[in-house]
């Protein structure tokens, strides 16, 4: 799906204006094999969910390819068909078992992601979402191997360090839009990733070099 502007100014009026980013990343060749996939489906852009449960503890997923106890918060697209709201219900369904409301338009994030002259742009759409529900079961179980319940100290505690460890730029994103994400909230001040690749307005420090230069 395309999200228009006419799209996106009417999420901002029900939802708030996100803070906007800007975003850089030099990718590994299987990391960007993700991106050439949503590109042939015409994909240039993922929803993510901080979908907070009624005692303040956050959903979060593994998916298989993940190593054991690395886990983030669920992510999908919109198809062309749905609605906004209606694929991010279905992603998180599909990757929590939980039907949710939106809340709040936290992070909108343009972004440029490269691998070997190839270039991918990709947009990222960070909203907090609301579920009354307390039983975590994914449906697609071929897609998400687990999902659970965590508190923020968690989130920045053990999970943080953990995707930072691997090395991954696709990890060093998501690690950067939960740590924009959980400030945004008033939640938690985690310290900047090295080289951080999310830019938001007010900063002062700009992109690390990409890996290998």
């Amino acid at each position: 799906m395309h999200l228009t502007p006419e799209l996106l100014e009417r999420l901002e009026r029900e939802y708030g204006r996100p803070e906007l980013g800007r975003a850089e990343a030099v990718f590994s060749d299987s990391e960007f094999d993700l991106l050439r996939y949503c590109a042939r489906k015409q994909r240039v852009h993922d929803v993510t969910l901080f979908i907070r449960g009624v005692d303040g503890r956050f959903a979060v997923i593994r998916k298989p390819s993940y190593p054991p106890e690395i886990f983030r918060p669920p992510s999908g697209g919109v198809e062309q068909e749905e609605s906004f709201e209606e694929g991010a219900a279905r992603e998180a369904l599909e990757e929590a078992g939980l039907a949710i409301r939106l809340e709040r338009y936290l992070l909108r994030v343009n972004a440029r992601f490269s691998c070997a002259g190839e270039i991918a742009p990709w947009s990222t759409h960070v909203f907090l979402a609301s579920t009354p529900e307390t039983n975590l079961a994914p449906r697609d179980l071929r897609e998400i191997a687990e999902a659970r319940w965590a508190a923020v100290e968690e989130m920045v505690g053990e999970y943080r360090p953990r995707m930072l460890a691997l090395g991954s730029e696709g990890f060093r994103y998501r690690v950067d839009l939960q740590d924009s994400a959980l400030r945004l909230m008033g939640l938690a001040d985690p310290p900047p990733p090295p080289s951080g690749r999310l830019i938001l307005p007010g900063d002062k420090v700009p992109w690390g070099p990409p890996p290998g230069s």
